[in-house]
């Protein structure tokens, strides 16, 4: 976790995601294309709604997610070499993500197990 890693929400989000910390809360801190990111074709993705050029936009199926349900949540899922896995879902994080409300699209990176390590809103990764 960054050292400037903060406990509340802030009101202006643009460039950061959220972590789960120690105790169970989340902490806001800069993005970390390092944990919000995959490889594609040797390239980091950071955000899987646009192509490699980063200008157009992209369906996020093309570099590999696919549907999955995972308890009451459906989303697009990724599985990553590491064994953790990373999630496009609405805002809430519950269902698919809808293309017309893109920019609050939840991005996230989980564990093996299913535990939520960070997200961001693709709307907020610089």
């Amino acid at each position: 976790m960054p050292q400037n890693a903060t406990q509340s929400q802030p009101q202006d989000c643009f460039g950061l995601m959220f972590s789960t910390s120690p105790d169970g809360g989340l902490a806001a801190h800069p993005h970390d294309a390092a944990v919000l990111s995959f490889e594609y074709n040797g390239m980091a993705i950071t955000n899987p709604c646009l192509d490699e050029s980063t200008v157009a936009s992209a369906d996020p199926r093309g570099y590999g997610f696919v549907e999955a349900k995972i308890g009451a949540v459906t989303a697009l899922r990724l599985d990553l070499p590491d064994g953790d896995f990373l999630m496009l879902s609405d805002e809430l994080g519950l269902q698919l993500p809808d293309a017309a409300s893109i920019l609050t699209t939840r991005f996230s990176r989980h564990t093996s197990d299913g535990l939520l390590q960070a997200y961001c809103f693709i709307g907020d990764i610089p």
